[in-house]
């Protein structure tokens, strides 16, 4: 399963990750951190696949990956 981190950071101990399911939602949740003051090179999108079988899925979330 593919899934999408956006995470803004501001460098000091300001940031904020959320976790999307399509690069639409993706683009919205941008457009809501740039509307709360987030400047663009402050938010980062990475594409992130998950596994979708248990023992696969156990040992990613085990692994602090989130």
């Amino acid at each position: 399963m593919r899934l999408y981190k956006i995470t803004a950071n501001d460098g000091t101990a300001g940031s904020e990750t959320h976790w999307v399911g399509s690069k639409a939602e993706g683009v919205a949740k941008r457009k809501q951190l740039a509307t709360e003051g987030w400047t663009r090179k402050e938010i980062d999108e990475v594409e992130v696949e998950v596994p979708t079988n248990k023992e696969g899925l156990l040992q990613w979330l085990n692994t602090g990956a989130c």
